[in-house]
């Protein structure tokens, strides 16, 4: 053999060494593909979704009350009620000092004061305790 075709099948040796060393280097950061999707959650993550939505709907609630205005308190309720029958009750005494009052308005007037007394006597027993008139 001569000279040129040994340095020759040396060159492709030394090549072919180096295209085997170059595989294997890929083989070691081989590419994983994805073969299929596949969802992981995370631990208690059905419970946690759970709790989610509850709170999402209490959350609602409390805006559809704070939007309507639906917050009662027995203190509010108290409140709002002795303002108001305190307008009416200013209205029907002007109205009964300006005007002579017939014998009928008469008797309304005795069944309004009956009607506050029951009134009376139904708070007093919310109480449950007994106190003097």
């Amino acid at each position: 053999m001569t000279d040129s075709k040994q340095n020759e099948i040396d060159r492709l040796k030394k090549e072919l060494a180096e295209a085997k060393k170059a595989l294997a280097k890929q083989k070691k950061e081989s590419v994983v593909t994805l073969v299929t999707k596949q969802e992981v959650y995370p631990p208690a993550y059905y419970n946690n979704m759970r709790r989610l939505k509850l709170i999402e709907a209490e959350n609602k609630k409390l805006h559809k009350i704070l939007e309507f205005g639906n917050i009662s308190t027995l203190g509010t309720l108290i409140d709002t009620y002795k303002s108001m029958s305190k307008i009416q009750l200013e209205k029907i005494a002007r109205e009964f000092q300006l005007y002579y009052a017939d014998p009928e308005e008469r008797e309304r007037l005795k069944d309004l004061i009956n009607y506050l007394s029951y009134i009376k006597h139904e708070f007093v027993s919310f109480l449950l305790t007994k106190e003097e008139e």
